[in-house]
């Protein structure tokens, strides 16, 4: 009987910390982007965007000084093809990034964003007032050549 007892508690204190472990680790917070975010520093200024309003959901924080979180996509009308991972759990973020003044400039040239975009990506702490100026001294130009 003593040795029933054992292997109960035993399992018992398992899936007590085992419980503890994964409430832990899963979280229910999440982040909504309040302005168009940059995904990957790019030296050939081939720019990629993660639009406000989607929702980043907090992996976790990082010993290296970032922290982790994971979005959700809904694939329509083309069925990805999977593969096995090289490395099983293996994860190859990419990284998240403010825009910033120069990368602001250079999006203008290459890409329509709309005034709310505009508006809140030069919002940001990134932004001095004169970055903000320069930013709307390119749009008030590109007004008379585009039409924008």
């Amino acid at each position: 009987m003593p040795a029933f007892l054992s292997g109960a508690l035993g399992a018992l204190l398992t899936y007590a910390w085992m419980s503890y472990a994964a409430s832990e680790t899963s979280s229910e917070r999440s982040h909504v982007l309040e302005r168009p975010m940059l995904v990957g520093a790019n030296a050939e200024h081939a720019y990629y965007m993660l639009p406000a309003g989607v929702t980043l959901y907090w992996d976790g924080d990082m010993p290296e000084g970032f922290s982790r979180y994971k979005a959700y996509f809904n694939v329509e009308g083309q069925r990805l093809v999977e593969r096995e991972q090289t490395v099983p759990g293996a994860i190859t973020p990419a990284t998240l990034q403010p825009i910033y003044k120069e990368e602001l400039l250079d999006l203008l040239k290459v890409m329509k964003l709309s005034a709310a975009d505009i508006s809140s990506i030069i919002a940001g702490a990134q932004f001095t007032d004169e970055g903000r100026q320069q930013v709307r001294a390119v749009l008030d130009a590109s007004k008379g050549t585009d039409g924008r």
